[in-house]
């Protein structure tokens, strides 16, 4: 209702709880009309007597609860019904919409505009897609937190943080110093997984390549772009990233804290990743992060 909806779309079991359930769908709907300022367009399931009859013979209920309870219809934003609804039998309801019936509605209450107090009573969503089971306990399922490497840009230029410093650069240096600050949208990933904490790391460690990031990354080592594209290519695991460090926080951790508690953080890309961001301005050669 928040996001201001015209026509709200509803769907009912119907040929389900006798005639009760008829007349609490149209409560509900109609209620939801003068509430959401929108229209309603309800459909009911209709079961026909071939259906009944085998539904009866499988489960042995009488015909009076599946016979009835259907409420097809369409409800205007003043909650009235527009047309004659269906409580029975298979049909169509047809209408025309006359959508100023909207703004007639909201004059009168409009809790997303003048009715509305979000200071004192406002809706939250967490749209992130999130597991449906979730293990707690002493052995609770591990997280692995991944942070995206690949659109990460800088937050502040290393030169705004030497500037600050002035005793670290000669006069010269800080007249031609510029400070460039750019805001930008990073994606973060949770990851929980109820594999052992060792299964997960193995599991990275295969699909990162491994080299030696001191003899690897000096393009001096290079003759040509070719053979430098050439020697990251093979570094790279199957993944296409490598490993540039490693972390081990919890061994941190454990100094403050009672208990043992396993946290790694791997500082992964690829070097040719990279160097596309640097040419097209996402990243500056110097980066504070």
């Amino acid at each position: 209702m928040a996001d201001g909806e015209q026509i709200h779309s509803a769907m009912y079991p119907g040929s389900f709880g006798s005639d009760l359930f008829s007349r609490q769908t149209e409560i509900n709907v109609r209620q939801h009309a003068l509430e959401a300022r929108c229209f309603v367009v309800c459909a009911t399931a209709w079961l026909d007597t071939d259906q009944q009859a085998k539904i009866m013979r499988e489960t042995g209920c009488p015909a009076g609860p599946i016979s009835s309870g259907c409420f097809t219809a369409i409800i205007s934003p003043q909650g009235e019904l527009l047309g004659e609804p269906l409580r029975s039998g298979e049909g169509v309801v047809i209408a025309d919409l006359d959508f100023a019936l909207i703004n007639e509605r909201k004059r009168l209450m409009d809790f997303h505009g003048h009715y509305g107090r979000p200071g004192l009573l406002s809706l939250s969503i967490d749209r992130t897609p999130a597991a449906y089971v979730h293990e707690r306990g002493a052995k609770s399922a591990l997280r692995v937190n991944e942070e995206s490497m690949i659109r990460l840009g800088h937050l502040q230029t290393a030169a705004s943080l030497l500037a600050s410093r002035p005793g670290r650069l000669s006069t010269p240096s800080r007249a031609t110093m510029k400070t460039d600050t750019r805001r930008i949208q990073v994606d973060r990933w949770s990851i929980s997984s109820s594999r052992p904490f060792d299964e997960i790391v193995s599991a990275l460690d295969a699909a990162l390549g491994h080299p030696d990031i001191k003899t690897l990354l000096p393009e001096a080592k290079a003759s040509s772009p070719a053979e430098m594209k050439t020697m990251i290519e093979k570094a790279l695991g199957p993944s296409g990233f490598m490993e540039f460090m490693r972390f081990e926080h919890g061994k941190i951790i454990a100094k403050e804290t009672t208990g043992s508690r396993r946290i790694e953080r791997f500082v992964i890309g690829n070097p040719l990743v990279t160097k596309e961001m640097v040419s097209m301005s996402q990243m500056r050669p110097l980066t504070r992060l």
